[in-house]
């Protein structure tokens, strides 16, 4: 008989979220690997990533209305509420053999947390970003409200889970430094990684698009006046215009970036609201290279750099040298650079620009990381 899951994810397919694709991802595998999968979601209304739905036809996907009147903006909190009634509900009708919750929307691990309680099913936490532990300091009242509360509630759920896993290496150290008991914990990790099935049908164009190319959200805690530095260097600026490159800034977070420019330098920019998975996938696999912005942190993982390492040979890094990021454009033979040279690696791959056809890593397939999953069960 197959094994039951109840996943609680407010992101999910076909929302624009950044979010949204892991889970879709981690419902599709664990549907293949012959469980038995249902998800309560958000209807956010929106359509962007409909083409993700396509391999979730044996999902029950559930949805729950977003709030008309939103008290506190947080989106987590948001779907704690909503959807409160329909989980407690799907966990009587359907009893799930465990709960898998997506963090860092963190406020749902409390519905996890109360349905073991009522029901004695076990939960298990998916940790994309930290909670408590988030290295980046809290903006604004609200914020330092939540990472206070934070404190309270993240020890309680995570001590009554049945398991916890981290996308890093570095990012589950970091939550066992916070928490010295988690080593006595069930615990592993299990990176994002990306779906071959999605990038086999990926074909380059054979006349590369003019773009160096950075996909999803550049964020204020991104090195983004590092970059601006960058570009604002005439030996960059020069060997921009001599191979006809400009630099793509794709996602909806962009008017940080935009803020940043001034004049002079606006004709080396172009800027895309967010584009359907394929479409971002084809995007990177017809630009001249890609780029990733991250930051100062030793514990960051852009989600994106295993989709840009199977698609694309040229791939520059701005960040922090040991962090996982680092790590993996490290492995793809890309250029890293700190802060301190930034100038001097952005020239060194500008001038690198290759055609070279990119070996895929089967590693970081999301079939192989959920199989790992199902095996901690």
């Amino acid at each position: 008989m197959a094994k039951k899951i109840l996943f609680l994810t407010p992101e999910f397919p076909p929302s624009k979220l950044t979010g949204a694709i892991r889970p879709s991802k981690f419902a599709k595998y664990l549907d293949r690997f012959g469980w038995d999968v249902t998800v309560l979601t958000f209807d956010h209304q929106d359509n962007t990533h409909l083409d993700l739905l396509k391999d979730l036809k044996n999902v029950r996907i559930e949805k729950c209305g977003v709030p008309k009147k939103i008290i506190v903006n947080d989106l987590g909190i948001s779907y704690l509420f909503q959807s409160y009634k329909q989980a407690m509900k799907l966990a009587k009708e359907i009893k799930p053999d465990y709960v898998l919750v997506s963090m860092p929307t963190f406020m749902n691990s409390i519905l996890a947390y109360i349905i073991k309680k009522r029901f004695s099913i076990d939960y298990v936490l998916d940790y994309r970003d930290l909670w408590v532990g988030d290295p980046y300091p809290a903006r604004g009242f609200k914020s330092k409200v939540f990472r206070f509360i934070s404190k309270v509630i993240e020890p309680i759920v995570l001590k009554s889970a049945y398991l916890s896993y981290y996308v890093s290496d570095a990012m589950l150290a970091d939550q066992m430094k916070l928490y010295p008991w988690l080593k006595d914990k069930k615990t592993t990790v299990i990176s994002t990684g990306y779906d071959h099935e999605d990038i086999s049908h990926i074909t380059p164009s054979d006349n590369k698009n003019g773009y160096i190319a950075h996909i999803g959200n550049a964020d204020p805690d991104m090195n983004l006046s590092d970059f601006i530095e960058i570009v604002e260097d005439k030996r960059v600026q020069e060997l921009l215009l001599e191979k006809k490159l400009r630099y793509l800034f794709v996602g909806s977070k962009n008017h940080f970036m935009q803020e940043l420019l001034d004049d002079s330098l606006k004709d080396f920019f172009e800027f895309k609201e967010y584009l359907p998975h394929n479409d971002a996938l084809q995007l990177m696999a017809d630009s001249n290279g890609l780029m990733i912005l991250g930051s100062n942190s030793p514990q960051r993982l852009n989600r994106k750099v295993f989709e840009y390492t199977a698609l694309n040979k040229n791939i520059f890094y701005l960040g922090n040298t040991k962090s996982p990021t680092a790590n993996i454009v490290k492995e793809s033979v890309g250029i890293i650079s700190n802060v301190d040279n930034k100038i001097k690696k952005m020239i060194e791959f500008l001038k690198k620009l290759s055609d070279e056809k990119v070996i895929m890593n089967m590693r970081y397939s999301k079939e192989k990381l959920v199989e790992k999953l199902v095996e901690s069960f």
